[in-house]
């Protein structure tokens, strides 16, 4: 897949191997070292470069989300950091729960910001920007929630692509999920938006030790830690879009699901 797509944008570019590599080197620093021959060993199936290589490729040439789509999982696709993450904050007695109660089959209803949904509050309680302005970070909120049974089951609180005093991000100021089943469906969710933007870095936030430690081991830089009051400490991570992306346990737990 990955030498048909390459391949195929340098034809219908008219583009030469070289010319392909300057292009890419401009792009990235990851293909300073980036040679013909490496490049023809690519488009032969002789070899395949690693992972973020592989998204970075797809990005410039806007097939990323062509590719992600298309990718076949295999057995070897592993993501212990989600797991781990996943079982220590619904706990192995909730992961029961919902495979014997085969919540897959139950009816959750998506609606796009929920008015009913208190944002306001939880900016004013729990959210001071300090990437963009108030009015602008206000004006760019978006919500995605899940509901089941008119009970709020998860709930995405994020901002739409923002491009200001040099800044280029996408924050995402809220992932809440009450179960494993829910958490699938907001992480699917969220994977795709980052996928779609065309930001250079993302903006996660949390507000409990589980996401801390696993932002943490992704390789997020943080930005800030702040304690919001006795139970609660907000914790502040800035990844490269690509870089998270094409983390292997970010993707191959999206493409488990």
């Amino acid at each position: 897949m990955f030498n048909h797509f390459l391949s195929q944008y340098r034809e219908e570019n008219n583009l030469t191997q070289q010319d392909m590599v300057d292009q890419l080197a401009s792009y990235h620093p990851s293909f300073n070292k980036l040679d013909t021959v490496t490049l023809s060993r690519w488009e032969n199936e002789k070899t395949l470069p690693p992972l973020k290589k592989q998204f970075l490729v797809f990005d410039y040439i806007n097939k990323l989300c062509e590719f992600t789509t298309a990718y076949t999982p295999s057995i070897k696709d592993q993501y212990p950091l989600l797991e781990s993450y996943i079982n220590n904050k619904f706990e192995n007695s909730n992961i029961i729960i919902s495979d014997i109660l085969n919540t897959n089959n139950c009816h959750f209803t998506k609606t796009n910001n929920d008015p009913y949904l208190n944002i306001e509050r939880f900016v004013s309680d729990y959210f001071q920007n300090e990437f963009v302005s108030d009015f602008v970070l206000r004006e760019n909120i978006e919500t995605i929630s899940w509901n089941k049974n008119n009970q709020l089951e998860a709930c995405l609180i994020y901002t739409s692509p923002i491009k200001e005093h040099n800044n280029d991000n996408m924050i995402f100021m809220g992932v809440f999920a009450k179960n494993r089943t829910s958490f699938e469906l907001i992480y699917r969710e969220l994977y795709e938006l980052i996928l779609e933007s065309n930001v250079e870095n993302i903006i996660m936030y949390s507000f409990d030790d589980n996401g801390y430690k696993l932002f943490k081991k992704l390789g997020g830089e943080i930005i800030k830690i702040t304690r919001i009051s006795k139970d609660i400490i907000k914790y502040i991570f800035k990844f490269n879009r690509i870089d998270f992306l094409s983390n292997k346990d970010i993707f191959f737990y999206y493409k488990s699901l």
